[in-house]
C-alpha cells in the first residue's frame, strides 16, 4: 500500500510518500497552496498510485483542534480528497520543529515543509506497525 503524507500550511504543502510496502517515508516535494493545489495533488496521487493520504492535523498543545486544524479539514473537504482516496488525519504537532531541526543552518523553508511531511509519514507508519 502506497501512502502519501501532506503537511498543509497556509502558503505551502510539504509532501512525502512511502514505498509500496508502507515501510519507508521519502520526501517528495513542496508545492504552493494556491488555486492549482487540487489538480497537483490529484496528479501526484494518480502518478504514484496512492492508496491512502495521511493529512497532518495541527492540533494545539493540549490536543484539541483549533483554527489551523479547522482550516486543514476545510481544505480537504473543499478538495473532495476523501472521495478519491482513503484519507486519515494524523496529529502533526511537532513535525515542523523536528523537520526544522533536521535542516539546522539551512534557510530553505520549503525543505522544512517536505521534511515535516516525511516526519509525519514516519510517525504514522511507526504507529500502524506498532498496532499490528
Amino acid at each position: 500500500m502506497r501512502i502519501l503524507a501532506l503537511d498543509i500550511g497556509d502558503k505551502r504543502i510539504g509532501i512525502a510518500f512511502s514505498d509500496d510496502r508502507s515501510n519507508i517515508a521519502t520526501p517528495l516535494t513542496t508545492i504552493q497552496n494556491d488555486l492549482s493545489l487540487k489538480d497537483r495533488i490529484f496528479e501526484i496521487i494518480e502518478r504514484l498510485e496512492v492508496d491512502l493520504a495521511v493529512i497532518g492535523l495541527p492540533l494545539m498543545l493540549n490536543g484539541k483542534e483549533g483554527q489551523q486544524a479547522k482550516k486543514v479539514r476545510d481544505l480537504i473537504k473543499k478538495m473532495d480528497l476523501e472521495r478519491n482516496v482513503k484519507t486519515v488525519f494524523f496529529d502533526e504537532r511537532f513535525t515542523t520543529k523536528i523537520g526544522e531541526s533536521n535542516i539546522k543552518g539551512m534557510k530553505k523553508k520549503n525543505m522544512s515543509d517536505v521534511l515535516s511531511a516525511t516526519v509525519l509519514l514516519n510517525d504514522y507508519i511507526k504507529k500502524e506497525n506498532n498496532e499490528k
